[in-house]
């Protein structure tokens, strides 16, 4: 499925450094969405959740171009388009758009961010009985 995928043109460094860097983004973003929800009702977390995972998809290519740029020497241009639409949104959740491992792993941390956002546990207000 994903033999074609541009992640394999990279070398092996190439692959773990995007890796690295992968993860490191979806822990910046579980992170905040974890922050971000606390004590809130359960519509503004999802909302929340939600315009996490646009910021996400908006923002992030222009982060890995800059990895790219480091990586192979590509010219500097910036490649962000116009915020994407809740059709992108949902076609990228419902795993619609192009079978990569970019999208699926978008589609991914979308899921996260929303189960995240939805079933975050709620801390207790009041303190325990000594």
């Amino acid at each position: 499925m994903y033999r074609e995928d541009s992640f394999f043109t990279l070398t092996i460094g190439g692959q773990i450094g995007l890796v690295a860097l992968s993860l490191v983004l979806a822990v910046v973003f579980i992170y905040i969405c974890w922050r971000t929800t606390r004590g809130k009702a359960a519509w503004l977390r999802l909302a929340i959740a939600l315009f996490l995972f646009m910021l996400f998809i908006w923002l992030m290519p222009q982060v890995y171009y800059t990895y790219y740029i480091f990586l192979l020497g590509v010219p500097w241009q910036v490649v962000i388009q116009p915020p994407p639409t809740p059709r992108d949104l949902i076609r990228i959740l419902f795993f619609a758009e192009n079978t990569n491992l970019s999208f699926h792993a978008q589609a991914v941390i979308g899921w996260v961010l929303i189960i995240l956002g939805l079933f975050r546990p709620q801390l207790s207000k009041t303190k325990p009985a000594r």
